[in-house]
This record gives C-alpha cells, structure tokens and sequence, in this order.
C-alpha cells in the first residue's frame, strides 16, 4: 500500500478481526488515533477487548491493532476502537522472490552504528531480514551487502514495511522485517537483475521456459 494512501477515510471499509471472527466493518468517523466503525456482529463487544483492523487495497493491506472503548453515541450505532500508532503495512508481490542467506549491515537513518542482519529472501523490491535491533515501520535503513564475490558489497538504501517477532526464545530475541528497497546505483540493480534470474531459471525452470519460450530453428 502506498504511503500516501489514508485508509482510515469515511466511507472506506475494512475487516475487523476479533474474539476469533471477522467482521466487514465501515468507518464513519476519526479522530487522532480514535476510530467510529459500524459493527454487524449478532454480540456488542466489551470495552477493553483487543482486536486487529486490516485494510486492503489492490496494491497490499495494511493493519493497526485495536481496542474497543465504547459504543458510538453510548448506543448500539457502532463502536470506538482506539489504534495503535504504527500500521503494519504490506505490498503484493509483483517481482520473483528468491531464498537466500546473505549477510548484510545495516543502519538506521541519521545513525552511524551497523549491527548485522541476514536476508532470507529477496526480489527485485526488497527483501525479508533478520536482525536483533527493534526497528518500528517505516524506518528508513541502509543496507550494505554483496550479492557475488567478484563485484564487491553494495548499498541499497530501504524502508521497513512489515515487523514482527521470529524467535522470541533467543536472547535477544530475534526480529522478522519486510524491507522495501527505496534508491539504489544503476549497477547494484543490474547486478541484483542478474542475481534474480540466474536463481529463478534453476528455482523455476518450467515457468521461465513458458515466459520466453524459444523459436525452434528449422
């Protein structure tokens, strides 16, 4: 989902997860980080009881944990849910994804220290990372890694899009990211172009045959 786009608008709808179902719900009203949502549910929930909001959109979704407060108007016309500050934000996937396990450094914008990190896959417009540090979405990181021994590491500048926890037993525990890259060299994207297809031929073979099929010589 772009980060342009408000989905909390009057009129847009979105599914209310909660109390193990999952409701349609339509917004009608907000106000700082207080929403008015209608409720079709057979039950009226109880302040105070957690749930999850989710967006979507053609392009990804977007979430914000939530918990009721009250009914709407002190009536049954809705309710008020209070949500977290930060949404978790996801794009559909257009490009061919990869796994791997390449090292990376990283740092965080306006911060000089590097701290280590692994990405488990990649594509073309990002990558899934592991790393101590907590990072909230929407950061803005650098990422310093090389993708083959012959061209050296490389600097991708990227965004957080998606958090959440991997091993809460490790200590300390370890952090899942969905990284979406936001600027990087003309030659790093050639080379990560390269990387791609070099991995998706030997992953995928029968689809990259059907995509670029060849003409067979008479």
């Amino acid at each position: 989902m772009p980060e342009t786009s408000n989905p909390i608008t009057i009129g847009n709808t979105a599914y209310l997860n909660m109390n193990d179902e999952r409701y349609l719900v339509e917004i009608r009203g907000a106000e700082s980080n207080r929403i008015w949502v209608s409720f079709p549910g057979d039950f009226y929930p109880l302040s105070g009881m957690g749930g999850r909001l989710e967006f979507h959109q053609p392009t990804g979704f977007c979430a914000y944990n939530v918990q009721v407060l009250s009914y709407a108007d002190g009536n049954k016309t809705g309710i008020i849910l209070e949500r977290s500050e930060s949404a978790d934000e996801r794009t559909h996937r257009t490009t061919w994804r990869v796994p791997t396990s390449i090292n990376a450094a990283v740092s965080m914008e306006g911060s000089e220290h590097r701290f280590s990190a692994v990405m488990e896959n990649i594509s073309a417009e990002g990558a899934l990372v592991r790393a101590h540090p907590v990072m909230t979405i929407r950061t803005a990181i650098l990422m310093t890694f090389a993708l083959d021994q012959e061209h050296g590491d490389q600097r991708v500048e990227a965004r957080i899009c998606y958090a959440q926890e991997a091993d809460a037993m490790a200590n300390p525990p370890i952090q899942q990211y969905g990284v979406r890259f936001t600027a990087m060299a003309p030659e790093t994207k050639r080379l990560l172009t390269l990387f791609l297809y070099h991995h998706v031929r030997k992953l995928y073979p029968k689809d990259v045959a059907a995509m670029y099929p060849r003409t067979r010589r008479r």
